[in-house]
This record gives structure tokens, sequence and C-alpha cells, in this order.
């Protein structure tokens, strides 16, 4: 194939990769602010969320947001991205600069 063909061929084809994306798993172990603790434990649909929060777990639903996931019930709100996460509770800060303990994996995006 003529290299001048090879770029309306791919288009052709449906499918156009872009740069990597996150994948965030279903367990998540951060280290925040202080040195504090917090563990994220996620359905594998992503609709619920579990944090474990002082030894005690609160489960929260996932709602629309601007970050990648948001998680709220109750008091608390939980924002997750690739690069870290932060709880509110009572519309104040309780974990903040929490950042993952292990490297998030990432995949390639596909666009079609």
């Amino acid at each position: 194939m003529r290299p001048t063909l090879l770029l309306p061929a791919l288009l052709l084809c449906g499918c156009v990769y872009g740069p990597e994306m996150a994948v965030l798993p279903e367990s998540i172990a951060y280290r925040c602010a202080e040195g504090r603790e917090m563990l994220v434990r996620r359905a594998p649909d992503v609709s619920v969320a579990t944090v474990k929060v002082d030894g005690r777990d609160v489960t929260l639903q996932r709602t629309a947001s601007a970050a990648q996931e948001k998680y709220v019930g109750g008091a608390w709100a939980l924002y997750l991205e690739p690069e870290g996460a932060m709880l509110e509770s009572q519309g104040s800060v309780a974990r903040a600069y929490c950042r993952p303990t292990t490297p998030i994996p990432v995949a390639p995006r596909s666009h079609y």
C-alpha cells in the first residue's frame, strides 16, 4: 500500500488511538497529608465506593462530576482522579493531597 493511502485507510477503519488514559483499580490505597492513610474500594460497576476513614467504612454512591469520579453519601464526598483523591466531611476537607501508594495503571485511549 502506498504511504499516501495509509492515513485515509486508517481513518476508514473507524478507530483512532489517542493518549493513554488512567484506569482506576477496584481497590486503591492512598497516603494523604500528614501521613494519614485512606483505602478506597470501588464496586466493579463503579456505582459505589467504600472508603475506610479512621477505622470505619463509609459507603458512597457515584454521582455526576467534573472529577473523573465523585461519590457522595450523607455528609461525605469523595473525589477520585488518576493523580490523587480528596475526601470531604460536612463541606470541610477530611483527607487532602492523597496520592496512590502504588502506580495507577494506564491503557491506550481509543475513539470510534
